[in-house]
């Protein structure tokens, strides 16, 4: 994953698979956001720049963005990890030419062991903070999907209210205007459109 190679396109896939809503993909792909735009992008600028109203979407695609630049970063950690491991198991082949030419530099193998250990410990650490970025972005995301789950609650209860209110104000309507039908208990009505409607 490195999303300082990835093209406009390569944006939007990774904005679907993360979750991102539609609206922010759009927002991204309208501005053409590629790799190298989306990892330097500041905070205000989703909102700013980007036009992302929904504060929930601004935080979970920071989250996001904070989240590529430290794999980045431990990506480009461990390709120096890479070459410092490979000038590790040169040292003493050439502490031997060296040694041959007549320089007389001589290798310690205790200090070549000790730099493997330091690479493969620094190689560790890389690999924690890893997981711990894939954890945190599960709760992350998990934070962004309850928000947008609580919007979408949100605005179905509201039609809800809005229906009921239209429902009681048209049960009154009819018991105002003597709308009872004849041979009913009207308390027995009245009582279960109380109930029903919350009156």
């Amino acid at each position: 994953m490195n999303p300082t190679s990835w093209n406009a396109s390569d944006v939007e896939d990774w904005a679907r698979r993360v979750g991102l809503s539609e609206s922010t993909i759009t927002r991204l792909s309208e501005n053409e956001v590629d790799g190298p735009t989306l990892v330097t992008l500041e905070k205000d600028e989703l909102r700013s720049e980007l036009g992302i109203g929904s504060l929930p979407a601004r935080r979970y695609l920071w989250d996001l963005i904070v989240t590529l630049r430290s794999y980045q970063s431990s990506s480009d950690h461990t390709a120096a990890i890479d070459v410092f491991e490979e000038d590790i198991e040169l040292l003493p082949l050439q502490g031997i030419a060296d040694a041959s030419a007549g320089g007389g530099m001589e290798i310690d193998e205790e200090v070549v062991n000790q730099l493997r250990r330091d690479a493969a410990q620094q190689r560790q650490i890389i690999s924690d903070h890893m997981m711990a970025l894939r954890i945190q972005s599960f709760g992350t995301q998990q934070t962004y999907e309850d928000a947008e789950l609580a919007r979408a609650e949100g605005d179905r209860i509201r039609q809800l209210s809005i229906q009921c209110e239209f429902d009681q104000r048209y049960a009154q309507s009819l018991d105002r205007r003597g709308m009872e039908r004849p041979g009913v208990n009207h308390e027995e009505n009245r009582a279960q459109i109380a109930s029903l409607f919350g009156l």
